[in-house]
Parts: C-alpha cells; structure tokens; sequence
C-alpha cells in the first residue's frame, strides 16, 4: 500500500529528528567539552606547581655543584701550591728525602736523593733498591722498610760504607711510614745524609780520652808507687842528717851548722812535697763512692781539724745553712778544710772573717750535659790580701805557688787538690778578687733532686 505523502511533510518530519540529534550532539560535545575543562583545572595546577618546584631544586642543585666545583678547584690549586712548596723545601735541603711505595719502588726523590745517586729522577722513578744496590745491601733495605711497615714506627740506623778507594763513610738514615687519608700505610719514607766527619771525630775523641784515661790512670799510679817509695830515703836522709848535725855539733862551724839546717829543711820540704803528691793522687784512686752527704757535718768535722790555727789567727767562721749531697764525705770535708785552711793563712793584719754561703740555681745547659739540672753554688769569701785577676788560673795548677816560703809556707797544692775533688764530684771552681780586698773561692755540684 502505498502512502502519499507531501514532500514539506516529509522534510519537515526529517528536520525535526535532525534538529534533535543535533541538538542532542551539541549537548554531549558542551557537557564533554565542560566536563574536560572541569577535570583538567585541577590537574594544571598540580602540573604547574611542581613544575616550579622542581625548577627550584634543579637551581639549587646547580648552585652547590658550582660551589662543590669551585671549592674543588680551590683545593686542587692549594694542593698543587702546597706540593710546590713542599718540593722547593725539600730540594733545597741538604739531605737525601726518597718515598716508596709498598713494593719498593721509588716514588719520589728531592734533588739532594737524585746528585747523590748521580741520576735524574725519571731514571730513578720505578726503580727498586735492587735495581740500585748490590744485593746485600738491597736485602738489608728490604728488611729495614718491611720492618716500618709491619710495626707502624720509626726506624733510625748509621750505616757504615765503604767508598771505591776504601774510604769508610757513614750514613745516618731514618725511615718512616707513609700514610693515606684513611691512616692506611701505602709506603716508606727515607731520610738520609753524610755524617763521616762526625762519625770519624767522635771516635778520634773517644780513642784520645781513652788514652787521656789510661795515660791519667798511669800518672796517678806513678806518683803514688813514687811518692811512697821516695818518703823511706828521705826519712833516712832527715834523720841521718839531724843525727850529724846533734852529735858533732861541737866540731862543726856557724856555717856548717847552717848548711845542715838547710839540708834538713829541704828535706823535710820534700816530704811535704811528696805527700802533697800522693794526696792528689788518691783524690782519683782512692776516693769513696758518693753517697747521702750532710755538709753541715762536714764543715764542722774540717773546723775541728782547723781549731788551733782558728783560735790562734782570731778567725771568725759564719755560715749559711748548708744542703745535702750525693758526695764523698772525706774529700768534702778536705775541700772546706783547705779553702778555710787557705783564708787563713793568707790574711792581712786584721783577724780573719770567713764566711760561706750557698745558692741553688738551675742549670741552663743541664739537658745538653747530661747533668742534673740543679746544682748548688758555694762561696767561701774571706778579707784576706787578695789575688791579681793574671793569677786566678795558676792558683789552682799543682805545685803553683804565687808567694815565696818564708813568706807564706806551704807546697802549693792545697788548691789543686780542691779542683780535682770538685771536677770528681761533677762541679766546678773558680775563684773572683781584687789584691787588698778578700777572695772568694765558689764551687758548684749537683743537687741532690
């Protein structure tokens, strides 16, 4: 059956579903596009703000790698300025400086390691000692630089060489480890350089005092086998001669008999002479050990010895308080006695006044001497005539004498006796005057602490 239709009918029908599909696509592209817009919003924001975020990381990450890089570069220059300065020391040192590493090869050599090996450092740099040394000593210097490295310290040797024309030279080495950032050991550092003068003085010394010793061990030994064989003769002749000159003396002129007081006066010179020598020779080899000494004590023992001359000159002794010492009790006392016994007799008119003092003082060059640092100062100072400043090393010289007998008697080695206790005892002595106005005699020894 067929329809008849209009055709603005049928148009207008097909409009009319057009118009709403249309309508209805429209709709559906708005609320997509609406929808799109709505859910992106948010989503932009998130996007924007960690993209300024990450922005600002990346700035600041690139600020510190430019201060890291700089900072680098300033470290690198001021090691390279450091090593600059360190090699310009070292090449100017007037010894030999070597590094190795933990396999023996040399690393670094200053300018000194480099003339005395008589090669430049590139031939040098590599090179073990065995490609340097023979191979004894090679070994040796293995040994010696496993040694630092297993124990971490310093080792220190003289090495003793000999040169091509058999010369014997001496080396004086020090070898230490060398060590990383982390205290790791990686190899040796060698310091080394001549000491032959040295070494050869130091034994030319030691060899000229031992002949000092031995040839002073002789000396004392003679004089003391010679003062006591020499005393019998003279003991003879001094009584021989006084039995001569008692039992003719009624036959004998006024100038015989004077000749006989003559001889028995230069005999008994003698003796005193002799005994005086054998004095000074047992200050050296009959002296105590030292031992706790109390000086007061020992002063008082000497001024008993001097009561009859103390009371008969007048004298008049004073005293500070006096230490304890590491001493020989008899050879003190024999040194007070003879400074006193000295004051004494060469007096001026006036009594005598004697005093001692003491001082303790540090020691300046105590540590290069070996020494204890303190040490004690005593003076013994008198009014007595005095002695002329030409004279101050003569006096303490044996059998020395700055006045004749008749005038002071005395055989001139009271004082030489002094010196040799006082250089005993590890002191020493000297003497300070003006003629006309006293003397002082100071010693020093160690303190006890």
């Amino acid at each position: 059956m067929v329809v008849a239709m209009e055709r603005a009918e049928l148009f207008s029908a097909m409009n009319r579903k057009f118009a709403w599909l249309g309508t209805a696509l429209v709709g559906l592209i708005l609320l997509g596009t609406f929808g799109t817009v709505v859910l992106l919003r948010p989503l932009a924001g998130r996007v924007i703000l960690h993209t300024d975020e990450l922005e600002s990381q990346i700035y600041e990450k690139t600020a510190a790698l430019n201060t890291e890089l700089a900072e680098r570069k300033r470290a690198e220059q001021s090691l390279r300025d450091s090593e600059a300065l360190y090699h310009s020391l070292v090449d100017t040192l007037p010894i030999n400086i070597l590094r190795k590493d933990l396999n023996g090869r040399v690393t670094y050599g200053n300018r000194g390691y480099c003339e005395r090996m008589g090669k430049p450092l590139s031939a040098l740099l590599g090179k073990t000692d065995y490609d340097l040394f023979p191979k004894e000593l090679a070994e040796k210097y293995l040994r010696d630089d496993e040694k630092v490295v297993c124990t971490g310290e310093m080792f220190e040797d003289i090495e003793e060489h000999r040169s091509g024309d058999g010369q014997r030279l001496y080396v004086h080495v020090l070898k230490a480890p060398v060590r990383d950032a982390k205290a790791k050991i990686v190899g040796t550092q060698v310091i080394f350089w001549d000491v032959t003068a040295r070494k050869l003085a130091e034994e030319a010394l030691e060899k000229a005092a031992a002949e000092l010793a031995r040839s002073n061990k002789e000396l004392e030994q003679f004089a003391y086998v010679a003062s006591h064989d020499l005393q019998e003769p003279l003991r003879m002749i001094t009584s021989y001669t006084q039995l001569i000159a008692k039992r003719y003396k009624e036959k004998l002129d006024d100038d015989a008999q004077e000749f006989m007081h003559f001889a028995v006066d230069g005999a008994r010179r003698m003796q005193k002479l002799i005994q005086g020598l054998l004095e000074y020779s047992r200050v050296g080899t009959r002296g105590k050990p030292f031992e706790p000494t109390d000086c007061e004590q020992m002063l008082s023992d000497a001024l008993a010895n001097l009561k009859v001359a103390l009371e008969e000159s007048g004298a008049t002794v004073t005293r500070d308080p006096l230490p304890k010492l590491m001493a020989d009790s008899i050879q003190l006392t024999q040194l007070f006695q003879n400074l006193i016994a000295n004051a004494l007799k060469f007096r001026t008119e006036k009594p005598p006044h004697i005093h001692l003092g003491v001082e303790r003082r540090l020691r300046v060059n105590a540590a290069s001497l070996n020494v204890p640092p303190y040490e004690w100062i005593f003076q013994v100072r008198d009014n007595g005539i005095g002695i002329e400043r030409r004279y101050f090393e003569r006096v303490f010289i044996i059998f020395q004498r700055l006045h004749t007998p008749d005038r002071y008697p005395g055989t001139g080695i009271g004082l030489a006796i002094c010196k040799k206790i006082v250089e005993r005892h590890g002191g020493r002595i000297w003497v300070e005057s003006e003629p006309g106005c006293g003397t002082t005699f100071s010693f020093a020894l160690p303190a006890m602490d």
